[in-house]
Order: structure tokens, then sequence, then C-alpha cells
């Protein structure tokens, strides 16, 4: 493919010169992007810190993170996903593909874990959130622990939901 080198006249778009519709590469004009202008879409927000530091810089910290993004956020999501897959093509060589029988869902699970069970999911925010860190850990262990503390503190700062979850905990303490 190239670089990725080509920007669009419309929309600013960063585009592969194969992209082109008229395989010019002085005057470019890409269609795939903004429907050589017809589609205006609003600019990107600002990432939040730490997440910007952690997706776009370069340093051991970010790299990390990079390399372990999907775990993660896995280990900060509310759901865990649910599907009847089809093992058949699963694990063949090539790009990881999984097939689905059905239906595709999310599972929350109950708010409270079974007394046997470490908390997982939507059960972290409700449950002993003075260990939250740690319940997160034990559900993924090979997290950086100072990574999962910047990410969990700024969902707690702008995400509504981690607060609507942390005030049904505190209520179920209370009762």
């Amino acid at each position: 493919l190239g670089q990725m080198n080509h920007r669009c006249s419309k929309c600013g778009a960063m585009m592969w010169i194969d992209e082109t519709v008229n395989k010019s590469s002085k005057s470019p004009v890409f269609t795939i992007c903004c429907a050589n202008g017809k589609v205006i879409l609003p600019l990107l927000q600002e990432l939040p810190y730490p997440l910007n530091i952690l997706l776009l810089e370069n340093n051991p910290h970010s790299c990390l993170f990079q390399q372990n993004i999907r775990m993660y956020n896995s280990a900060l999501s509310f759901t865990s996903l649910g599907a009847n897959i089809d093992h058949q093509i699963t694990g063949v060589g090539g790009v990881y593909t999984f097939r689905i029988h059905g239906e595709m869902y999310h599972r929350i699970g109950t708010l409270l874990p079974n007394p046997e069970n470490p908390p997982s999911f939507a059960q972290i925010y409700i449950y002993d959130t003075d260990h939250e860190i740690n319940n997160r850990l034990s559900v993924i262990p090979n997290l950086d622990f100072n990574i999962l503390i910047e990410l969990q503190q700024m969902l707690h700062e702008i995400n509504p939901y981690v607060n609507i979850f942390c005030q049904a905990g505190q209520l179920l303490r209370n009762d």
C-alpha cells in the first residue's frame, strides 16, 4: 500500500494514493472519506489525559499500554461479550477471525459477585470500591498497576456511568 501520505482536499483525511478516483498524484480526488465534500464530520475531540499520551506517544509506558490495549479495555469494561462462537475457523492460521452463530450480546451479570468469586466487570464499580485496582488485577493480573490507576481515575472523572454504578454501590452498602 505504501505510505498513507496524501490528504483529501475536502476533509483533510489521510489517504493512500491508490484510494483516489482519478489516479492523479499531483491533485488526487478522494471520495471514500467524505464523498468529495458531500459529508462533513465534526472534528474529533481531544483525547482525555492519560489516554492521549498512552495512545499517541512512543515512550516505554505508552508502548506497554498499546501492546496490551485490549486487556486494559477488558479490565475496565462494564460487560463481557457473549456469543456462540463457531470454533471450526477460530485459531486457523492468518488474521484472528471468529464466526458467530445467532446473536452477539453483552453480559452484565449481577450487581454483586457470588461470595466464592471475585468481582468482575460492572461489579468492580459497585462492590468493594476501596480495592478497585486490586480487584481488576485479580481478573487480569498482567497489567501495569500505574497505567491501570491512571485509566481508572480518568473513567471516574469523565464517564457518567462509572459514577452511577459507584452511587448504586454506595446505596447497597448503606442498606
